[in-house]
């Protein structure tokens, strides 16, 4: 099991691995390859267990140290974001010399366009969400709070990726934000 410390060291050493193979310009030769790294560097898991952090007695120590263990749930939720996040951004991303994605190891493992690889990577991305929603409706060692957390955190994934880099292009979501939260019906 890791701490949160550790977490956050796992997540600084992704960024590095990412920052070498963008210098030596390395394409990881398969997807899952890239997703060992990029699941770990799109911030998801780190900021799906902060948020749990919060939440006083409605989380207990038990509830997160089976989060730390980086339970099937959470690497469904990650693989969701990283593949959604990459079809938002590839194109963009390329024209800056920007590391390789998960669509550049999808393209160069099976031969494909990156119009083919995009479709596939959508595949994967709905298999994802899928996958997700069947560790939601048949929860084990997590309580429903846990899970209802990480889809929804998974919906602001799919939101901000839909149809473009929201992350990056932060005022895209502006008038949606302003609508939830300043100005609420």
């Amino acid at each position: 099991m890791f701490t949160y410390s550790t977490q956050l060291k796992i997540l600084v050493r992704g960024y590095c691995q990412e920052t070498k193979w963008r210098d030596e310009h390395y394409v990881p030769e398969t997807i899952n390859e890239h997703l060992e790294i990029s699941r770990v560097t799109v911030g998801a898991f780190q900021l799906a267990c902060s948020s749990f952090v919060g939440m006083g007695d409605v989380v207990t120590k038990e509830m997160l140290d089976w989060l730390l263990t980086y339970p099937e749930l959470l690497k469904c939720f990650t693989t969701f974001v990283r593949l959604s996040n990459d079809i938002a951004s590839t194109k963009r991303e390329q024209t800056g010399g920007h590391h390789a994605s998960t669509i550049q190891c999808y393209m160069l493992q099976h031969g494909t366009t990156m119009h083919d690889a995009c479709d596939n990577i959508k595949e994967l991305i709905e298999d994802s969400w899928k996958d997700m929603m069947r560790h939601y409706l048949k929860p084990t060692e997590q309580t429903n709070i846990v899970a209802r957390t990480v889809v929804d955190f998974a919906r602001t994934g799919d939101y901000m990726y839909k149809k473009t880099d929201a992350f990056t292009f932060a005022d895209t979501i502006k008038d949606m934000i302003e609508l939830l939260y300043v100005k609420p019906t």
